[in-house]
């Protein structure tokens, strides 16, 4: 966690690289320095993927969910792009399909109290984003 650094809103955000950031349709993973990790997507056509972090660092000034209370705590983090995808549709399914690979791991390892998801809808198996201690991976 070097070089690349932006802030956002008070949160300092590593980049990869800079070529990362104008990307469109993909799955990205936030990794917090305790090992805590966040998995999003970027679905919107005009949207790309530093559009979608500044949201996260924007909402998280002043939200109350699980992620928004990591990212006041922790105050940095470093993005990975997972899979550039061709479309809305495919980002969106690459985003379950990476989420639900998180989420069996939580299950797993469920004697790790350092481990938070989110569920979505309360489905059985459906989880929307994932915060998770590496540990478990």
């Amino acid at each position: 966690m070097k070089k690349n650094v932006e802030e956002y809103y008070g949160v300092k955000v590593y980049w990869p690289n800079n070529k990362d950031r104008h990307l469109n349709y993909c799955v990205y993973k936030l990794i917090f320095p305790s090992g805590k990790i966040y998995v999003g997507c970027v679905s919107r056509k005009n949207d790309n993927v530093e559009s979608r972090i500044r949201d996260h660092c924007r909402r998280a000034m002043g939200g109350n969910t699980l992620s928004a209370s990591i990212i006041r705590n922790e105050g940095q983090f470093k993005v990975e792009i997972i899979r550039i995808c061709k479309s809305s549709e495919e980002a969106r399914e690459h985003e379950k399909y990476q989420i639900n690979g998180y989420a069996r791991e939580i299950y797993n390892t469920a004697t790790n109290t350092n481990t938070y998801y989110n569920s979505y809808n309360n489905y059985k198996g459906i989880i929307n984003k994932v915060l998770l201690n590496d540990k478990c991976l």
